[in-house]
């Protein structure tokens, strides 16, 4: 059996998505969809009329309640169904929680990322966050956030995650790039974007432009005029005001090296034997303790594409 390109696409694009058990609609497909070398761009019609009429395609995927999904893999319907209304349930907590971004001197933007923004939703989901931080106030932020969470008892401590925030991730605004992957290529498509002018919107999918060999569409191509942003409290009004120029630059230099030291106590007690993420600078502060589905993710799809006719 010989694919056409965008067969392949499509095929492609469903086996990155079953990863994380996510049936995708025709449109959803067209919008995430992964491409291959010197491919153009779909138009949405092409999508529907190759779902619709391709043979080849209809041999390798089913189709149940509108979503489309590797042959055999006909549960994942109603499973998506129930996950997309538990997802709405917890965004309407974690939109409580981020209410106090309006405490949080120098954050500047803020993403819902990981398994939940691709829509891949449990019950004992955790929100995982990345926060942007203004130039040179990493540390900064970092500190403010996680002692504000630890004192609303709303940050994820060990096996208590359910509904909790996790920080895995803070970036300077001079800073956004993150390394390329197609787990991240899906999860990027994805992102809900929670705090941020439409600047830092922007930006953040300029600078990781590497997408673009990944896949065909990125949040730009829909979302160039997203922004959310809560007036300032007072307290972070005046934290930032006292914490701006030499004086500040002394206090993230003294929250640095405390937390430094904090992480590095950490790591030595958290004796695991997955792969990790750390990334540790005065720009990026970054700390995934298990990075294993990653790794899988790509040498699945690494051993689909060289299946022989594809």
């Amino acid at each position: 059996m010989k694919l056409l390109k965008r067969e392949k696409e499509i095929l492609l694009t469903l086996k990155v998505f079953d990863f994380f058990e996510r049936p995708l609609t025709a449109f959803e497909i067209w919008k995430n969809l992964f491409k291959l070398k010197n491919s153009k761009k779909p138009t949405l019609f092409e999508i529907v009329s190759l779902l619709e009429n391709s043979k080849n395609l209809k041999r390798l995927i089913g189709k149940k309640d509108g979503f489309y999904f590797l042959k055999g893999k006909e549960n994942l319907a109603e499973k998506r169904i129930f996950e997309d209304i538990l997802f709405d349930k917890k965004f309407e907590k974690l939109k409580r929680l981020i209410w106090f971004f309006k405490f949080l001197p120098f954050l500047e933007g803020a993403f819902l990322s990981g398994s939940m923004a691709i829509g891949n939703v449990k019950k004992e989901s955790d929100f995982d966050l990345i926060l942007i931080g203004k130039e040179k106030r990493v540390w900064t932020l970092r500190f403010f956030s996680l002692l504000l969470y630890d004192i609303l008892l709303a940050r994820k401590k060990g096996e208590k995650k359910e509904n909790k925030i996790c920080l895995p991730c803070f970036l300077s605004s001079n800073s956004l790039n993150l390394s390329p992957a197609y787990f991240r290529a899906a999860e990027f498509l994805n992102l809900v974007f929670l705090y941020g002018k439409k600047e830092i919107f922007l930006k953040f999918f300029e600078e990781n432009d590497w997408q673009k060999n990944y896949t065909h569409f990125s949040q730009l191509d829909f979302g160039k005029e997203k922004e959310f942003e809560f007036k300032k409290s007072f307290l972070r009004k005046f934290l930032e005001k006292i914490l701006e120029g030499k004086f500040g630059d002394f206090w993230e230099k003294v929250f640095e090296k405390i937390q430094r030291k904090k992480i590095e106590s950490f790591l030595k007690r958290e004796k695991n034997e997955f792969p990790r993420r750390i990334e540790i600078s005065q720009e990026k502060v970054i700390i995934h303790l298990n990075i294993s589905k990653e790794i899988e993710l790509e040498k699945e799809i690494e051993n689909f594409l060289k299946v022989e006719n594809f």
